[in-house]
C-alpha cells in the first residue's frame, strides 16, 4: 500500500518547554478541515491531539503547548499554543480528544484532512468497514523524530475489534476500536485511517485514487500489565511490554468535540457574515 504524502503532511509533533529551556516531545497532533456552508472555498481548520497529552503537559505546571511543524523552505519551527485553548468533550470526560483552532501559515509545509472523509457510522455501513480491514497511522517516533525537520512514521495494521462494547482505560470505560497496530507514547494523538482501496468483499474498486477514511485518534495501547494508556514522564520513558493492540477513539467523538458551541457559535457568526457579503446586489439605476 502506498501512503499519500498528504497523510504525513497532516501530522505535526506536540511538545513542551521546561523552565530550564529544554524542549521535549509529548505526542502527535494532526489537522482537519471543515468546509463552510456559506462559501465552499472557505475552511475552518483545527489541530487535534489526545486529551491526555495536553493534561500531561499542564500537569507539569506548563501553560503552553508547542507544535513542531515543517517548513516549505526546509527545517521545522516550534509554534506556541495555549493549553487553555485546547478544548475537550463538553459532556464526556472519558473522551480522549483535545481540539484547538489552527490557522495555516503559508510558510508551513502541512495540509489538513477534510472532515468529509471521516469514517462515520453511515460510512462504516456503506463501505462495510469491519474486523480485518486495513488501517494505518502516522505520527511521532521519538527516537527518530528528525533533527532538522519532522519525520512522521507510518504504522500499518488492521481492525481487531469494532466498538461494540466499551474498553476499560485509565480514563474510564470508552468507546473505541481495537487495532492490530503497535502504539507507543509518541503516537498518542495520531490520526488512524481505514484503507478501503483495492479488492474488498469480492469487489474490485473502480478508481485508482486511494480510498481512505479517518477512523479516529490513537489513544494508547495494552501492555503486559493490562494498563491501556501510555502516559509517561516523556515519550522515551520506560513502559511495560507492548501487547501490540492499539486503542482508537472513533472519529465521531472528534466531531462531537468540534461541534460544541465554543467552536460552532463563532463559526456560524462567520458564516452569516460571509452570506451577507455574497448576497446578490442590485444593478445601479440609469439616470433619466
Amino acid at each position: 500500500m502506498v501512503i499519500p504524502d498528504e497523510i504525513r503532511k497532516c501530522v505535526g509533533f506536540v511538545g513542551y518547554q521546561r523552565a530550564d529551556g529544554n524542549v521535549f516531545f509529548a505526542g502527535t497532533a494532526f489537522f482537519v478541515g471543515r468546509k463552510t456552508d456559506a462559501a465552499p472555498d472557505r475552511v475552518f481548520t483545527y489541530a487535534i491531539t489526545a486529551k491526555h497529552v495536553i493534561s500531561a503537559i499542564t500537569g507539569k505546571g506548563i501553560t503552553a503547548v508547542l507544535l513542531r511543524l515543517n517548513l516549505k523552505s526546509g527545517g521545522a519551527r516550534w509554534i506556541r499554543t495555549l493549553a487553555k485553548d485546547w478544548l475537550s468533550h463538553p459532556s464526556d470526560a472519558t473522551v480522549d480528544v483535545a481540539v484547538t483552532y489552527f490557522g495555516f501559515d503559508e510558510a508551513l509545509d502541512h495540509k489538513f484532512f477534510p472532515l468529509e472523509g471521516a469514517a462515520t457510522m453511515p460510512v462504516i455501513a456503506k463501505e462495510r468497514i469491519d474486523v480485518g480491514d486495513e488501517v494505518f497511522l502516522s505520527g511521532l517516533f521519538a527516537p527518530h523524530a528528525g533533527r532538522n525537520s519532522n519525520i512522521p512514521i507510518i504504522r500499518v495494521g488492521n481492525i481487531a475489534a469494532m466498538p461494540h462494547e466499551k474498553v476499560s482505560t485509565k480514563l474510564g470505560d470508552i468507546d473505541a476500536y481495537l487495532v492490530e497496530a503497535r502504539s507507543i507514547g509518541g503516537l498518542s494523538g495520531s490520526p488512524v485511517f481505514a484503507n478501503v482501496s483495492g479488492v474488498r468483499h469480492g469487489v474490485l474498486s473502480l478508481t485508482d485514487a486511494p480510498q481512505i477514511y479517518l477512523l479516529g485518534l490513537m489513544h494508547g495501547h495494552f501492555d503486559s500489565e493490562f494498563l491501556p494508556l501510555d502516559i509517561s514522564e516523556d515519550v522515551s520513558g520506560k513502559a511495560g511490554i507492548n501487547m501490540g493492540i492499539g486503542i482508537v477513539v472513533p472519529v465521531e467523538k472528534i466531531i462531537e468535540v468540534i461541534n460544541q458551541p465554543a467552536f460552532r457559535n463563532p463559526e456560524k457568526a462567520a458564516e452569516d457574515q460571509l452570506q451577507k457579503q455574497n448576497l446578490p446586489k442590485m444593478d445601479a439605476g440609469v439616470a433619466g
